[in-house]
């Protein structure tokens, strides 16, 4: 039986602060996605890092007090965000992560796709995929990804697309691969963001 959990969709609400962040020197944050399938779209925003705080992470065997950590777009102009996390705050090294659709340490990455509509969201997670990140440093990460996502989630946002909104995303696993799909392919230049609420 479908298992339904609760996913905090920060990266909404967070990533929204972006036009008000501080940018690296000399840096140019950028965060480019295209989507087909089941959804059209091209998406051009600020990119973003941040180290989220520690919390219970979903699936509890993963074990309590993981922070998470985010790469990720949104803006207050946009009703579409884009975040890819991973348990745990560190730094992550340049290499290829495997996109994947459940948590499970800090090398695998996930990757949700957030589209808002009014007061409703959807949101397709990744079920494969990778990321691959060519610059890490405490003050810009650079790379690219691709994956398949799939529509599990839907929720509600109460208040306006800007920091203090409230956004909750009910997410069904495991995946049923029935659902609709898409196919993302993007790149990044993320400079630090705001320390951000817990993913899961």
């Amino acid at each position: 039986m479908p298992r339904r959990t609760p996913l905090l969709a920060a990266v909404f609400a967070v990533l929204a602060a972006c036009d008000d962040a501080p940018l690296a020197p000399g840096a140019d944050p950028l965060f480019l996605a295209t989507v087909r399938g089941s959804v059209q779209e091209e998406f051009r925003g600020t990119g973003q890092f941040s180290r989220g705080l520690p919390d219970k992470v979903d699936p509890p065997e993963a074990g309590p007090g993981i922070g998470t950590y985010i790469i990720g777009a949104g803006s207050s102009f946009d009703p579409r965000s884009f975040s890819l996390h991973r348990e745990g705050t560190d730094l992550p090294a340049p290499g290829v992560y495997p996109l994947v659709a459940r948590a499970g340490g800090p090398r695998r990455f996930i990757a949700v796709f957030t589209r808002r509509q009014g007061d409703t969201l959807e949101g397709f997670t990744s079920v494969q995929g990778e990321l691959r990140i060519t610059v890490s440093t405490p003050l810009l990460v650079e790379g690219t990804f691709r994956f398949e996502g799939k529509r599990n989630c839907a929720g509600t946002v109460s208040g306006e697309s800007r920091p203090g909104a409230t956004a909750r995303l009910d997410c069904t696993h495991p995946i049923d691969p029935a659902l609709p799909a898409v196919e993302v392919t993007g790149s990044f230049v993320a400079t630090p963001g705001p320390t951000s609420h817990p993913m899961f």
